[in-house]
């Protein structure tokens, strides 16, 4: 009776236990990199976040204003852009010089995407300046720490579906290491200012730009199919099914980017640009704990159960559900171990990475 029931409060339960030896001994090795890699990039997000606080409430509420265009223009575009692309990896991956066709148009894909939305910041940046509205801040080296990240998240998510975990692993380490370490040497000669800490992660995110890019290439150069025969390896339709795959992910962007990125606009207009520093620096600490964790999960899952739903076989699809039902709820237990963990020692933790300012 307590186990019947104990199935109809937890069902996950039920879902979980005839497939948990299986999960473990074929992806034990692959989400051990992934969680490696994603714990050491949360040790150095928090001493990052401690030189990053230390220009101040005022100039961080800034950085987390411009940067939060980021998390907008990828929730709108560049996160749909690349699960529709993951998505569709497998069922364009039957032949080698297929594979290496679709990743070309991936890459080609992001590089104007990339391009057109620099350029799109640029002219923000041009009228921001002439029009003396926040000329002292809307920068190049700004521009730049807006815009990289939304060319290395989708990479980053292709070479986690090429199941790549340890270079992955070792790019995001490498990424914060080196923002770390360029803080710390910056820190010993002069103080950092918000103009120095965008051209401190600008270049970081550069260099991990061009690791991501070496690293692909392999996949996708070197095609031996003939020049004349080269269209024939991808669908026709593959355009349509791409867009199809996205649109609801763009609608829902779209509302998710506003609501997750909007009222720290709204703190802005009716509090004090420090507050908003304040309210950036506790949202970072959920970003660098639940969604980074939430990330690890998802990189992991989403691979796998995509691979799944592109069989034909019902037995694969019916491990694609098991996967999603595991994901899901590993999901919903790490939402609400940290709020949790913060709702008893949020003010510690703050007190712990920024500085007396910020509390």
């Amino acid at each position: 009776m307590i186990s019947k029931k104990g199935n109809i409060i937890f069902p996950f339960l039920a879902e979980l236990k005839p497939n948990i030896q299986t999960y473990r001994s074929k992806y034990a090795a692959e989400f051990i990199w992934l969680a490696v890699g994603q714990f050491l990039t949360l040790l150095l997000s928090f001493i990052s976040i401690k030189y990053l606080t230390s220009i101040g409430p005022k100039d961080y509420g800034l950085f987390v204003l411009l940067t939060s265009l980021t998390s907008l223009a990828s929730s709108i575009y560049f996160n749909p852009f690349e699960q529709s692309y993951v998505r569709y990896l497998f069922e364009n991956s039957s032949a080698d010089d297929q594979q290496k066709m679709f990743l070309r148009k991936f890459l080609s894909g992001i590089a104007r995407s990339v391009g057109l939305t620099f350029m799109l910041f640029l002219c923000i940046a041009a009228f921001s300046h002439f029009s003396s509205i926040g000329k002292n801040y809307v920068s190049v080296a700004a521009i730049v720490v807006i815009v990289l990240p939304l060319a290395n998240q989708p990479i980053t998510g292709m070479l986690n579906a090429l199941r790549l975990r340890k270079t992955v692993a070792m790019i995001q380490v490498t990424e914060k290491a080196i923002q770390v370490m360029l803080f710390i040497f910056i820190s010993k000669f002069v103080t950092l200012t918000l103009s120095l800490v965008f051209q401190t992660i600008g270049l970081v995110f550069l260099t991990s730009l061009l690791l991501r890019l070496y690293f692909i290439r392999k996949y996708c150069v070197g095609i031996q199919t003939p020049h004349n025969a080269r269209s024939q390896l991808l669908a026709p339709t593959l355009p349509q099914q791409l867009f199809h795959f996205m649109l609801p992910f763009i609608i829902w962007g779209i509302f998710g980017g506003l609501q997750m990125n909007g009222e720290r606009w709204i703190v802005e207009s009716i509090m004090t640009t420090s507050e908003v520093g304040r309210y950036g620096l506790a949202f970072s600490l959920i970003s660098s704990t639940a969604v980074v964790s939430n990330t690890i999960v998802s990189q992991f899952f989403l691979p796998f159960i995509y691979k799944a739903f592109s069989s034909k076989e019902e037995s694969r699809q019916q491990e694609g559900k098991k996967l999603i039902a595991i994901y899901r709820w590993s999901i919903i237990v790490i939402f609400v171990g940290f709020a949790c963990l913060f709702g008893f020692l949020g003010d510690d933790v703050i007190r712990l990475v920024s500085t007396k300012d910020f509390s």
